[in-house]
């Protein structure tokens, strides 16, 4: 399965790099962070935007840019608003390396000019007073433009609305019907869930002859003395 590599190059918000580790996370893309940083590893804040996905997460620290390349082959691409080739205009070939700088400065000049045919920029309007993306949302492009060229592999592409609420009762007894056997489980249309799905299957029939049904005299009956106990008196109006 194709590989996508997002590498952070001296980030300074730790907001900024939680969202990005979750959608590293999300999507299966591995996750580099070059030194240093504006903000330690247990920030607060990092952990909070990243929510509890953390543990997909593949990442890989470095102590600076002459680490990192020393340890990658690349190829590498460099975004930057000073970039001349749009991003959807490159072909990501598998092992793709979307290289990003810090929020305040970006890239070093210096890398942009001894790469600048594999530099590529998001589109913005013509004015000076927007500077650039959100490094968080600027990653996310570069990430599904990647993806989608690649097909999404690995990837889930459909997903399943829940049960109307008008309808929750005739999905309930219809989740009932399967479950005891009574109808097909295509007749779900919802993922099938783990106890739907580790339904127990039916007894084997037995040989013995079905039991006799229970004669009405043996039925349960009140008791004899039941009839012998007064009525309750009804509670008076005050």
């Amino acid at each position: 399965m194709p590989q996508l590599n997002i590498v952070l190059v001296e980030p300074e918000i730790p907001q900024n790099t939680g969202n990005i580790s979750r959608t590293c996370a999300a999507t299966g893309a591995r996750l580099h962070l070059v030194e240093p940083m504006g903000f330690t590893i247990d920030d607060k804040k990092l952990k909070r935007a990243g929510l509890d996905y953390w543990p997909l997460l593949d990442v890989t620290y470095y102590k600076n840019l002459d680490d990192f390349f020393a340890r990658n082959a690349g190829p590498f691409f460099y975004f930057s608003t000073k970039a001349s080739h749009i991003y959807s205009d490159v072909a990501y070939p598998d092992g793709a390396y979307l290289v990003f700088g810090k929020e305040t400065k970006g890239l070093p000049e210096s890398l942009l000019h001894d790469n600048p045919n594999s530099c590529v920029r998001l589109p913005m309007i013509d004015n000076d007073a927007a500077r650039s993306l959100n490094l968080s949302n600027s990653v996310a492009v570069g990430v599904y433009e990647a993806l989608r060229q690649w097909g999404f592999p690995g990837l889930r592409t459909e997903g399943h609305l829940t049960p109307n609420i008008k309808n929750r009762r005739a999905a309930a007894l219809r989740f009932f019907l399967i479950s005891a056997g009574r109808i097909p489980s295509s007749f779900w249309p919802y993922p099938a869930c783990g106890w739907l799905s580790a339904r127990p299957a039916p007894l084997p029939a037995s040989s013995e002859p079905p039991a006799a049904p229970c004669p009405s005299s043996a039925r349960r009956t009140a008791p004899e003395w039941a009839g012998a106990l007064p009525p309750r008196p009804c509670p008076r109006r005050l």
